[in-house]
C-alpha cells in the first residue's frame, strides 16, 4: 500500500513539472519581433504574448512573467506600466529589438522600477521599460519569496496570446481565489489554467468597473494552519511576512484583524488632539445633525492625497492632522474619531472603491481598499465620505458608490451594509431665443444643477482658473456660442443647488435656405453622439446615480416667417419606465416652445437590457438633428 502510495505521488509530480513553461525570460523567438499586426485583432497597438505565473510550494517561490509586443505607437504607453497591489519582489526586464536583422537586447535598470509602499508587505510598482519603439518585444519578471499576487489577469485591455497560471498546493495555507469574467479556459485543472487569444476587454460608457467583468482570479490567504503547534504558527505568520497574518476564513476573522491593526482600528484610540475641535462644535451647537456637518467640515482640515486606502498612511492620526494631507482612510478616521467624542454612534465601513471592483460575497481582507464612516444620529443612518469639499456629507462620492460594504462594531461584530445613492444628478435649463433680422439668436438661459449634478459642476469649474477660463471652455467647445454675461450663485454652498443665468449669442444654430431657415431645436443642448456602441454588452450598464434632464426652449419667431414644419413629438420609455424620454415642440401665436425631459430611473441595467437603452438614445439623437423649418413670407 506504501508502494503504490509513492508510485502515485511520484506520478503526480512527474505530470505537473513535465508541463514545459509557454515562456522563458530571456529567450525570445525573433518571429515575434518580425510581426507586425496580430491576425485576430489587426486593430491591436499592443498585445500580450504570453503571461505566464508558476508557484512552486517547495521553494516558496512565485514566478511572474509577462512578455509584451509594441505594434503600434499607441501601444507605446505599455512601456511604462503600473502593477498594483503586489508583493514586494525582485524585478528584472529586457527589452528586444531587431536591429539590421539581429536581436538586440537593453536591461532593465533599477532607477526605472518606481514602488509606493501600500500596506504591510505590498507596494504599487511602475515599471518603465527601456529602448521601447514600435517592433519592440518586453519581458518584465516579478519573483515574489512567500508570496503571492492578489490577482491573475487572463485578459487585459489589449489582446492577450496566452496566458497561464500554474499553482502547487501550499502546504499547511488555504488559498481563496475569486473567479471574474466570461472568457473560457482551454485547461482548467485544478492547479493549471489556460487561456488563449483572449479578446481585449474593451470598457464602454457607464461602466462600474472593468475590474469586476474582465477574465482574472482574485486570490487571497484564507488560512494558516500548523495543527498542535499554535506557537510555531505565530512565529510562521511573521516569517512569511503576509498581508493576512491570521484569516480571512470568515467576516469575523476580518473585523478581528482590522479592528486591532496599527494603522486601523488602534486609530480611533487617545486622540486627545481633537479637543478643541470638538469643544468648537459643541459651543456652535448642541444639534447632533448640525455636529456631524461640523465634523464633517472639520475632517477636511486634511486635504485628500487621492490615494485610497483601508488603512491610515500611518499609526495614528495626529500626523496626518498636522501635515493638512492624507489619505482616505486618515480623513474618514478623524471624522469618526470626531463623532465619538461627540457621543454620536459612529463607526467605519470597510468596502472596495468602485474602480477596485465590486466585493464578493465570501469573505475577503485584500478586496479592501477604502473605509467610510457610518453614523447614526436620531435612529436614521448616515453614509459619510469627507475626501471630497465639494460635495455635501449627505451625498457620497462616486468612487464610493459600490454595492456594499462592512460595518466594523467591535473585535469580531461585523455587519453588511448596503451602499447606495442618496441623491440623483438633476439638471433643468430654460432658454429663451430671439432671432435677429440678421439671423443669429440672442437669449438667456437659466439652468438649476442638484445634487450629483451641481457637483460636477462644481467639480468642472473648479478645474478651471476661474470664470473667464469656464466661458472661454464653453464657448470653444460650442463653435458660435458667445457668452456675453454669466452669473453663479451658491457656487461655494455645497448644500444648495447651483443657479446659473447666462446672456448668450448663437450664429450656428440656424441654417439659410434660399426663403427658408432650418433652426436646430435644443441649440447646444442637443445629444449628438450615442455612448453605447456595441452590437451586444456582457455586463450590465451602471448609471451610478439616476439622473433627470428637463430643458425648455423658448423661441419669438421673427417678422416676416411662418412655421413651414416642425418634429413630430417622441414619447418612448422602457418596461417599468427605467428611462424615459419625452419630447415636443409646440406652436403658438409667434411663439414656438421645445420641451425635452429625459430620466434614468433606476441605476443598473442589465445586459439583456441594453438593446433597449442604446435604442433610446438611437432616437434622442434622430430626434433632436430633427429642424424647425419656417418659411419667409
Amino acid at each position: 500500500m506504501k508502494t503504490l502510495s509513492l508510485f502515485c505521488t511520484l506520478l503526480l509530480s512527474v505530470s505537473i513539472f513535465a508541463v514545459k513553461p509557454p515562456v522563458k525570460f530571456g529567450k525570445i523567438d525573433i518571429a515575434d519581433l518580425e510581426m507586425t499586426q496580430y491576425e485576430y485583432d489587426t486593430s491591436a497597438y499592443a498585445i500580450v504574448l504570453c503571461e505566464y505565473g508558476r508557484f512552486i510550494d517547495n521553494a516558496s517561490i512565485f514566478t511572474h512573467t509577462i512578455r509584451i509586443k509594441i505594434l503600434k505607437k499607441e501601444g507605446l504607453s505599455w512601456a511604462n506600466h503600473g502593477f498594483w497591489n503586489i508583493p514586494e519582489s525582485n524585478i528584472k526586464g529586457l527589452t528586444y529589438n531587431l536591429v539590421d536583422g539581429k536581436i538586440v537586447t537593453h536591461k532593465l535598470e533599477k532607477e526605472s522600477v518606481y514602488k509606493m509602499h501600500v500596506i504591510d508587505n505590498y507596494y504599487n510598482v511602475r515599471v518603465a521599460m527601456p529602448n521601447v519603439k514600435v517592433g519592440s518585444v518586453f519581458d518584465i519578471q516579478f519573483t515574489y519569496t512567500n508570496a503571492i499576487p492578489t490577482r491573475w489577469y487572463f485578459q487585459r485591455t489589449i489582446p492577450v496570446v496566452h496566458s497561464e497560471l500554474h499553482m502547487d498546493d501550499w502546504t499547511h495555507v488555504s488559498v481563496g481565489r475569486h473567479s471574474y469574467g466570461y472568457e473560457p479556459f482551454v485547461v482548467n485543472e485544478r492547479n493549471r489554467w489556460v487561456t488563449k487569444n483572449v479578446p481585449a476587454m474593451k470598457e464602454e460608457a457607464f461602466t462600474n468597473s472593468i475590474e469586476n467583468y474582465i477574465t482574472k482570479f482574485e486570490m487571497e490567504i484564507s488560512t494558516i494552519n500548523f495543527p498542535g503547534h499554535e506557537e510555531h504558527s505565530e512565529k510562521y505568520y511573521r516569517v512569511w511576512n503576509q498581508y493576512i497574518r491570521n484569516y480571512s476564513d470568515s467576516w469575523q476573522s476580518v473585523a478581528r484583524y482590522v479592528y486591532h491593526h496599527e494603522n486601523f482600528g488602534k486609530n480611533l484610540e487617545g486622540n486627545v488632539f481633537l479637543t478643541d475641535v470638538v469643544r468648537e462644535i459643541r459651543s456652535n451647537t448642541s444639534d447632533k445633525l448640525q455636529q456631524l456637518q461640523l465634523a464633517y467640515n472639520a475632517a477636511q482640515h486634511i486635504k485628500w492625497n487621492k490615494n485610497s486606502s483601508m488603512y491610515c498612511s500611518m499609526t495614528n492620526l495626529l500626523g496626518p492632522y498636522n501635515d493638512q494631507t492624507g489619505n482616505s482612510s486618515d480623513i474618514n478616521m478623524v471624522l469618526i474619531a470626531l463623532l465619538r467624542k461627540l457621543n454620536i454612534d459612529a463607526n467605519p465601513v470597510i468596502m472596495s472603491s468602485r474602480d477596485n471592483g465590486i466585493l464578493p460575497i465570501t469573505p475577503t481582507l485584500r478586496k479592501m481598499n477604502y473605509a467610510i464612516c457610518q453614523a447614526v444620529i436620531d435612529g436614521k443612518e448616515y453614509l459619510v465620505d469627507a475626501t471630497d469639499e465639494l460635495l455635501p456629507y449627505s451625498l457620497l462620492p462616486e468612487h464610493c458608490l459600490n454595492l456594499r460594504g462592512y460595518g466594523i462594531y467591535a473585535e469580531d461584530k461585523i455587519t453588511e451594509v448596503p451602499i447606495q445613492p442618496q441623491g440623483k444628478d438633476t439638471q433643468k435649463t430654460k432658454v429663451t431665443v430671439t432671432i435677429t433680422p440678421e439671423l443669429t439668436m440672442e437669449g438667456t438661459i437659466s439652468q438649476t444643477y442638484s445634487q450629483y449634478a451641481a457637483y460636477n459642476f462644481r467639480k468642472s469649474y473648479s478645474n478651471t482658473a476661474g470664470k473667464n477660463e469656464f466661458i472661454e471652455n464653453i464657448e470653444n467647445t460650442n463653435p458660435g456660442i458667445r457668452i456675453k454675461s454669466m452669473n453663479i450663485e451658491a457656487l461655494n454652498e455645497v448644500n444648495n443647488d447651483v443657479e446659473v443665468t447666462s446672456e448668450f449669442t448663437n450664429s450656428s444654430a440656424i441654417t439659410s435656405l434660399g426663403n427658408q431657415i432650418l433652426i436646430r431645436p435644443l441649440l447646444q443642448f442637443s445629444i449628438n453622439e450615442n455612448p453605447f456602441k456595441m452590437e451586444n454588452r456582457l455586463y450590465p450598464i451602471d448609471y451610478a446615480y439616476q439622473r433627470s434632464n428637463t430643458i425648455y426652449v423658448q423661441y419669438q419667431i421673427p417678422d416676416g416667417y411662418q412655421v413651414e414644419e416642425l418634429p413630430e413629438p417622441l414619447r418612448i420609455a422602457l418596461p417599468e419606465k427605467a428611462a424615459s424620454v419625452v419630447y415636443s415642440v409646440v406652436h403658438q401665436n409667434k411663439t414656438l416652445t421645445v420641451m425635452y425631459k429625459f430620466d434614468i430611473n433606476k441605476v443598473t441595467f442589465l445586459p439583456e437590457e441594453y438593446a433597449g437603452l442604446k435604442q433610446i438614445y438611437t432616437m434622442i439623437i434622430e430626434k433632436h438633428a430633427e429642424p424647425i423649418l419656417l418659411k419667409k413670407l
